[in-house]
């Protein structure tokens, strides 16, 4: 569809804001502004209104900077345009984010505003009333370069972002123990399990995505045989838990 996109605006000086995907992938995005760029369209931006994670977060998406951050370094010229109000999903969070987003050095900010917020056919939960976008404007320093904040500020950004990688991580890790226990199960019925070249291709291939990532391959292939011998230990509690209730 970006492609489509791309090629209907092929020469055109129309500008165009390309929104940030839900998951938080910047290849995706970089992709999406690149095929615009190279269609020709000479004034692209990039709107940043959070990412979707798991788990509940004081914001209905979660902002994390160091992706829009990266975007910025790979493309040092493009306009960074913050949405606090999507990013915070409650109007009493919406100046803090606008605050967040001008630390960080955005462009702009795209602030969704109603006379009568109740009343809004979408989204009523997150807009301001005019009086309360006019106060957020007279508190927020709008000349602000984003290259001075503050050590614990920055410290209180990446504590929050890894706080939330932490909880993906046990939601990951639980995911997996379930695809483990159904692949048992099958077993159990007559199906296959991996053989050892099978296994060997699978330690590689993750060795190959540590190095890649900048992680040793023995630090991951320990964690992941403790994750194996953790689903083990829990398949043997399960069968052994099912026989005793025979």
């Amino acid at each position: 569809m970006v492609q489509d996109i791309a090629d209907a605006l092929r020469g055109t000086d129309i500008p165009v804001l390309v929104k940030n995907p839900l998951n938080p992938d910047i290849e995706l995005w970089y992709g999406a502004i690149n095929r615009l760029l190279k269609a020709g369209v000479k004034e692209v931006g990039a709107i940043h209104r959070g990412f979707s994670v798991w788990g509940t977060h004081m914001y209905r998406n979660q902002p994390i900077w160091r992706i829009p951050a990266e975007l910025r370094e790979r493309m040092p010229g493009i306009t960074i345009v913050c949405d606090p109000s999507h990013i915070a999903g409650k109007s009493s969070l919406v100046p803090l984010v606008a605050e967040r987003a001008l630390e960080h050095g955005v462009g702009g900010l795209m602030v969704e505003v109603h006379p009568d917020p109740p009343s809004a056919m979408s989204d009523a939960s997150q807009q301001l009333t005019p009086a309360a976008f006019a106060s957020m404007m007279k508190e927020l320093d709008l000349d602000r370069k984003g290259c001075c904040k503050d050590a614990p500020e920055l410290i209180d950004d990446l504590s929050s972002e890894m706080d939330m990688v932490d909880e993906l991580l046990v939601h990951a890790i639980a995911s997996r123990m379930e695809l483990s226990r159904k692949i048992d199960s099958m077993g159990h019925a007559g199906s296959s399990k991996p053989s050892a070249a099978e296994k060997s291709a699978t330690g590689e291939r993750l060795a190959n995505l540590a190095t890649g990532d900048g992680l040793r391959p023995g630090f991951i292939s320990r964690l992941f045989g403790e994750i194996t011998r953790e689903s083990g230990k829990l398949k043997y509690s399960v069968n052994t838990g099912f026989k005793n209730r025979i």
